[in-house]
């Protein structure tokens, strides 16, 4: 069974601030539209859940939710932020591989997550599709980093080359329809999004200045990119 080579080790503070940044927002919305907005009582899991924030909004908009990661410390640190920003309990907090998640086939309505499947390799890609479809009785969702995002990639090829990139292997995707496929998902909706958001500026300072400088350029006389920061690839298990 192969393991996933990014296993992040995030601080304590992370888990105490309960604040969902711009895309976080988004990807909240994205999900509850899924579900009619109205997502009250349905079983959702999000396998590599890293910091568990947008896990917890779902929570506590009633959805049963489980959340589950392969770094003891991400699942020391969503305990840590249930217990601060829950009045109930979740469904449930694991540690468990995507690749070999611990449930039964068709256990929860929807398997989720964001900036994990980037990190896989083509095969364990679709692997790990495969297993989101099984445990999945209706939807799966990825987000992952827009190819199309110039700010972002430019970013993360200089600062791979120069030996500085703090985020591992990342494959940024034009598209998953072609893994979603091949897992045995038809795709109901992929898009970019997160043109409004302000995140690819964090990225500006791993840019040289002047190339920096032309980007914050854009960004300030549209107040938008042209291109999304994030690829939304929403599937549901072929019948």
């Amino acid at each position: 069974m192969a393991t996933p080579t990014s296993i992040w080790q995030w601080p304590v503070h992370e888990f105490l601030d309960h604040r969902l940044d711009s895309e976080q927002t988004l990807i909240l919305e994205i999900i509850r539209s899924m579900f009619g907005k109205d997502i009250a009582g349905s079983r959702i899991l999000e396998p590599g859940a890293g910091t568990s924030r947008v896990g917890l909004h779902l929570h506590n908009l009633g959805a049963r939710v489980v959340v589950s990661d392969l770094s003891e410390n991400s699942v020391n640190g969503a305990k840590l932020r249930f217990s601060e920003g829950a009045q109930t309990p979740p469904m449930g907090i694991i540690r468990s591989n995507l690749l070999a998640l611990p449930f039964r086939s068709g256990a929860v309505d929807l398997v989720w997550n964001s900036g994990v499947m980037e990190h896989f390799g083509d095969e364990d890609l679709v692997a790990g599709l495969r297993e989101m479809g099984r445990v999945s009785r209706r939807f799966v969702a990825v987000f992952v980093p827009s190819q199309f995002c110039m700010p972002y990639n430019i970013a993360r090829m200089l600062s791979m080359g120069a030996g500085t990139w703090e985020w591992g292997l990342e494959r940024p995707k034009r598209s998953l329809q072609g893994e979603f496929h091949a897992a045995g998902l038809d795709v109901i909706d992929e898009y970019e999004f997160g043109y409004e958001t302000d995140i690819p500026l964090y990225y500006m300072r791993l840019l040289p200045d002047q190339m920096a400088a032309e980007f914050r350029k854009q960004y300030e006389k549209h107040r938008r990119w042209h291109e999304g920061i994030s690829l939304a690839t929403l599937g549901v298990k072929r019948t």
